[in-house]
Parts: structure tokens; sequence; C-alpha cells
């Protein structure tokens, strides 16, 4: 099952998606997953990617770190 079918499943069935998957209701594991998957469906509803474009080299990351 994709992250965007098990979604859209919990969406249909009222639950948060940890639910689906058995895990525990308000346990740190289940934040996760229902947090995670929020945030792939937000990314995806907004037409972003789920990954950065890739570089070829990692100047941009040294520049933000400061290095």
């Amino acid at each position: 099952m994709t992250v965007r079918t098990a979604s859209l499943f919990a969406q249909k069935l009222l639950c948060p998606p940890s639910r689906l998957i058995g895990l525990e209701a308000g346990s740190y594991e289940a934040w996760c997953i229902d947090e995670a998957m929020f945030t792939v469906m937000l990314r995806l509803s907004e037409g972003r990617k789920l990954r950065p474009k890739k570089s070829e080299d990692n100047r941009a990351l040294l520049k933000q770190l400061g290095l």
C-alpha cells in the first residue's frame, strides 16, 4: 500500500493512518507515522517533490552550514 493510498483510505474511514497498521493509539510510533504521512500528503497536494533536487556536490550544504 502506498502512502497516498493509505492516507486516502484513512480519510475515508475517519481514522488516523497509524490505526490502519495497528499501532497503539497515543503512542510515539503512532504519532510519528501520522505526522510523516501528513507531511507527505501536504507536499504532494502542494505539487512539491518529496525529495529535493540532487546536486552534483555539497557546496550549497557546506555554505548553509557556514563551512
